[in-house]
């Protein structure tokens, strides 16, 4: 049986100048303070609105809820526009759904001019608030959650806030429902097992 034979040759070592491979990994983008302050407070509105209800006032749901609204989408607004007239670049988000939030706004705004009592279209029903002011500060929040959450993460984990709280406010209704709620709320306008939660109201529960 003839067996071949392969003669291996010397192996020749390069000792030349080796070539460095491209490193194509991007490090993440380090967030602006400015928009993580508005995100930030974004999550401070969808926690704190829901849960709260200070004893200290008359009204201890709606007004307290509304002004805690106005006021922390003004201090939104305000780290917005800081962050719009110090930055290098402007890039502002919108779509084509805006148009349409135009034009509710603007049949709103006619519709508040040209109202019997100006002053209830603007300000809106006593506990209730839902006048003009209300309506433009919604459309406020709209366009300044439109420019801070841009990506998947963002998104989800702002869901996952809001089901938190939600699931928060549905534990002390089921709390209230079975007549172990901690809080004497005196006599209520509506049956005593009705759950009304961090609302006032089981109308508004839902």
């Amino acid at each position: 049986m003839a067996v071949k034979t392969k003669k291996s040759g010397n192996k020749r070592k390069n000792y030349g100048k080796s070539s460095q491979k491209k490193n194509n990994t991007q490090l993440p983008a380090i967030k602006n303070p400015f928009d993580a302050w508005m995100e930030y407070l974004i999550y401070a509105l969808v926690i704190l609105i829901p849960l709260t209800f200070p004893r200290v006032t008359f009204d201890q749901f709606d007004i307290a809820k509304m002004a805690l609204f106005r006021g922390l989408t003004s201090v939104i607004l305000i780290i917005w526009l800081v962050k719009l007239f110090t930055a290098k670049k402007i890039s502002i988000s919108w779509s084509k759904w805006d148009f349409l939030l135009l034009g509710f706004l603007a049949l709103a705004l006619v519709s508040t001019f040209t109202s019997i009592h100006v002053f209830s279209s603007l300000q809106g029903k006593y506990k209730r608030y839902e006048g003009l002011y209300t309506f433009i500060n919604y459309a406020v929040i709209y366009f300044l959650a439109l420019q801070i959450f841009k990506d998947k993460q963002q998104i989800a984990r702002l869901s996952r806030i809001i089901s938190y709280t939600a699931m928060a406010v549905a534990v002390y209704g089921l709390i209230q429902y079975i007549g172990l709620d901690p809080i004497n709320w005196g006599a209520t306008p509506f049956n005593a097992r009705s759950s009304f939660s961090t609302f006032g109201n089981p109308d508004l529960l839902g």
